[in-house]
């Protein structure tokens, strides 16, 4: 077994019966001899502990005598709770960690280190505790969890004794690199235990304090990371929180100096070498889209050398890109690499990251996008998305209705958790970026039919979202109503997207999206309740505000155009939208509060 730096095996034997191995002493009977046997040893049965362990012989007539190893499980340092947490930890939600590109770090390395760092092993306990009550909690995605059983009561004695041990660790003067190690999946673990709770605040404050140990230790220096990065352990932590640091930039927009969040950059900026491994590549694309997130949400440049615009620095990144795609080609067209480094779901995975960053590389055609110019990009994201999802359904043509929450009933019987970044993220933008109302659609009933959480990304209340933007859009733009109704009235015969019941209408859609807390202040809208109407039918369309002359589908002047998350309490979260005639109009835009599931 590999062990990581700093960790060695101590053996050990234990003889319960002395006089079982006395009359199999070959040595002793082929000259006669009698054999003293060794000196008597009483067992101890006061305690089950490792140390207290015998190996019993199995037969005292034997020449070749069977010992019996003790079970893994009773090698462990807990007691019988705190193992049977870990064991989940250890057989279910490593995988979960992992994703398609570990290097063993989480399903190996990290298992090893919990036997020598308490810390590790708490966390590690409390973790699978609560992963398992995640993943069998039957409380419907409308409804805010409640942590009141006894799972979560064990899940915090242990996260307290891990805090303690950490403290502990913290402590010391010096730290060595398998220290650092530790210190720093300790902290990815206490990240992952808040945000399945719906704690994001204590998230965040988890990954910042990640942050800025990965700068104090100067783990950001490719010269002394190489150094102590043996066996890839910093490298998989490193690229963890990352991209921890590119999905939590959205929601301190704003509020960098509240959180005191650090602005340095976690991993240096990729080098023009040839990729070794598809994770390698991997790595690379994240490390420019950090990057590319910074630009876009004006949350400043990493280089204090040199001084570039937001123009500049976003073309470096352009060209940045394309060097990467050059080198994944290379990458993949090499014969000499393996066939299980181009593994199909891993690919998937990449590509459909290149794909989303794609989209962000121009800003100004992000947030206005006449033409629907990204339209090709958003159809791609979503057959990478369903591919990786496996769903064969997505070239279904889906109706043009919102889906209520009948599609719930399809779900699979458990929610998903991972680390890695993937499909949420990628859907949100297409349900809330794209004016095609079948694409934006089947974004919505993807994110329906497959509760995932990815990091801090919630799928469940990124439908919440998409929902409430398209009701926004659609429901107030006249042009949208009318391109929606032409297309239904041109269709003779519409397939429908799902199996399930027909979609509500947007009257009773606009009533369930008010049950999530959405308030519209400055609504002008009037729906009425007549199900069986058209579009224009169900709104008093003479209340609605006159289109712009630019946008298809939806008009430039009634899209989303601006969406603000804040933190309102420990596990709610405050959404304030804007339309571009309501920050023309100075209003103060339209407002969801929801608590994470």
């Amino acid at each position: 077994m590999k062990l990581g730096p700093g960790m060695e095996i101590v053996p050990f034997m234990y003889i319960q019966r002395p006089d079982m191995f006395r009359t199999s002493c070959q040595r002793c009977l082929s000259t006669g001899r009698k054999c003293d046997g060794y000196e008597n040893i009483e067992p101890d049965t006061s305690s089950s502990s490792p140390q207290n362990l015998r190996i019993t012989a199995s037969s005292a007539n034997s020449s070749h005598t069977l010992l019996s190893t003790p079970s893994a499980h009773h090698l462990l340092p807990g007691n019988e709770a705190e193992n049977q947490h870990f064991d989940f930890f250890r057989s279910v939600t490593t995988t979960n960690l992992a994703s398609f590109l570990d290097i063993g770090f989480w399903s190996n390395s990290v298992l090893q280190a919990t036997h020598q760092y308490p810390a590790l092993f708490h966390a590690t306990a409390a973790f699978g505790c609560i992963h398992h009550s995640f993943l069998i909690d039957g409380t419907p995605a409308t409804v805010p969890r409640e942590d009141t059983n006894g799972n979560a009561q064990f899940s915090l004695g242990q996260f307290n004794k891990a805090i303690r041990s950490m403290s502990q660790l913290l402590s010391q003067d010096e730290y060595n690199p398998l220290d650092q190690q530790v210190i720093l999946t300790t902290c990815i673990l206490f990240t992952c235990i808040c945000v399945l709770q719906g704690r994001q605040d204590k998230a965040f404050m988890h990954v910042n304090n990640g942050l800025k140990m990965i700068r104090q230790w100067r783990l950001n220096d490719r010269s002394r990371r190489e150094s102590h990065s043996k066996g890839g352990g910093i490298d998989a932590l490193m690229l963890a929180f990352m991209r921890l640091d590119t999905q939590i930039r959205p929601y301190i927009d704003g509020q960098e100096s509240i959180l005191q969040w650090t602005s340095d950059e976690v991993i240096p900026a990729p080098s023009n070498f040839p990729f070794k491994s598809l994770l390698e590549a991997y790595t690379d694309l994240e490390t420019i889209f950090n990057r590319v997130m910074r630009v876009v949400l004006g949350q400043g440049g990493l280089d204090s050398r040199q001084s570039f615009s937001p123009e500049e620095e976003m073309q470096r990144l352009r060209d940045q890109s394309v060097a990467w795609d050059n080198q994944l080609s290379a990458f993949l067209a090499d014969s000499a690499v393996p066939r299980k480094e181009a593994d199909e779901s891993a690919l998937n995975l990449v590509r459909l990251r290149r794909a989303f960053m794609n989209h962000f590389l121009d800003p100004k055609l992000l947030l206005d996008d006449p033409d629907n110019e990204l339209i090709p990009i958003y159809q791609e994201m979503l057959q990478l998305v369903a591919k990786f999802l496996q769903h064969e359904e997505c070239d279904e043509t889906p109706s043009l209705g919102l889906v209520d929450g009948a599609t719930r009933k399809q779900r699979p019987q458990h929610p998903v958790f991972t680390l890695a970044t993937g499909v949420i993220e990628p859907l949100f933008v297409i349900g809330t970026r794209c004016r095609d109302p079948a694409l934006r659609r089947k974004a919505l009933h993807l994110l329906q039919l497959y509760p995932r959480r990815e990091g801090v990304c919630e799928g469940m209340l990124a439908e919440k979202i998409v929902r409430m933007v398209v009701d926004i859009e659609e429901n107030n733009c006249l042009r949208s109503i009318g391109y929606r109704e032409s297309r239904s009235s041109s269709s003779t015969t519409t397939t429908s997207f799902t199996s399930s019941p027909p979609p509500p209408s947007p009257s009773l859609a606009s009533d369930t999206l008010s049950m999530f807390g959405y308030s519209y202040p400055d609504s002008a809208v009037s729906i009425t309740s007549t199900s069986s109407a058209s579009p224009a039918d169900k709104i008093n369309i003479h209340s609605l505000s006159p289109c712009s002359e630019e946008g298809q589908m939806v008009c430039n002047r009634h899209r989303v155009v601006k969406i603000q998350f804040l933190l309102l309490t420990e596990r709610q979260l405050k959404i304030v939208m804007w339309t571009a005639e309501d920050l023309q109009l100075k209003k103060r835009g339209r407002v969801m509060v929801s608590s994470w599931w």
